[in-house]
């Protein structure tokens, strides 16, 4: 599903809610209507072959991005009538800066949205910025077995920007409804079944969604250690608009028509997946250039 956890000065920061299943809610990745239902009915989880799974159609590794495209479409389910979802990640090794793209078009119109999951706080700085912290530490790595000597002391701080759509975008920040199979510490307890002996992190959600069902939509933002580390320009003509990271370096993101870098140049027609393309295929373009190296896919 493209989902990214991150820690910051050995604090947990974005977390993926562990329950025993897949509830793509409570992942940090799209959710589509209500993420799936408790029963895992978004994603499709089991013993799927690479035709039915998400794993990364195209990458990159070099010496200053990481750049790796996740296609999830055929693992929704199909009562979701998805046409096409995909993510795309592109990660600065020189200031661990990292860029997300999520896109999605449906045979219908569907309530679209991203998650991020943070065991601290989320403040909103104004602006489509806003400031994710971690904590919890001690209890998250001792929520089986009890204390390991770290602490819950709210630490790490990271940095979101919404990069596009502000204006059509909801944010907002809840606490997750978090749906385990047990809850450590209540079980064989009978007589202590009191939510207040039980051992669980309260995490809080920073939701970025549409504010009504739509049938396609797509999602772009920026997760730094500092704000304002990553710009986004207007498109120009030839280009969909282009996202600056230090240095000069930018990406550039497409759907469709001809894009070309260091010679390389991958096309698309103005059908959404294009003459010939499966829905594993991927949509969604992107050009890094800067510092030296231009690349496409």
């Amino acid at each position: 599903m493209g989902g990214i956890q991150l820690t910051v000065d050995g604090s947990p920061v974005l977390v993926d809610i562990g329950s025993y299943g897949l509830d793509s809610s409570l992942c940090n990745a799209m959710c589509f209507d209500d993420g799936g239902c408790y029963t895992q009915g978004q994603y499709l989880n089991g013993n799927v072959g690479p035709e039915k799974s998400s794993y990364i159609r195209r990458s990159l590794i070099g010496e200053r991005f990481i750049y790796a495209h996740a296609v999830i479409t055929s693992e929704i389910h199909p009562k979701h009538e998805v046409k096409q979802a995909e993510r795309i990640v592109v990660a600065d090794r020189h200031t661990g800066a990292i860029l997300v793209s999520d896109s999605f078009e449906g045979h219908r119109p569907l309530r679209f949205a991203t998650h991020l999951h943070c065991s601290g706080s989320v403040t909103d700085l104004g602006a489509g910025s806003y400031r994710l912290t971690g904590g919890q530490a001690n209890l998250i790595a001792g929520i089986k077995d009890g204390d390991k000597g770290l602490s819950d002391d709210e630490k790490g701080e990271i940095f979101v920007a919404v990069l596009g759509g502000n204006n059509e975008l909801d944010v907002k920040i809840e606490e997750p409804v978090w749906h385990p199979t047990y809850i450590y510490g209540l079980n064989g307890n009978p007589d202590e079944q009191d939510i207040r002996f039980g051992r669980f992190p309260h995490y809080k959600r920073w939701r970025l969604a549409y504010p009504s069902q739509v049938e396609r939509g797509a999602f772009l933002f920026a997760i730094t250690s500092t704000p304002g580390e990553i710009s986004a320009e207007a498109g120009r003509e030839g280009r969909e608009g282009a996202v600056s990271f230090a240095g000069g370096a930018s990406v550039v993101f497409g759907s469709g028509g001809d894009r070309e870098a260091a010679g390389l140049r991958s096309s698309g027609g103005s059908d959404r997946l294009g003459p010939g393309k499966s829905s594993t295929d991927g949509d969604r373009l992107a050009a890094i250039e800067g510092e030296g190296m231009r690349s496409g896919f």
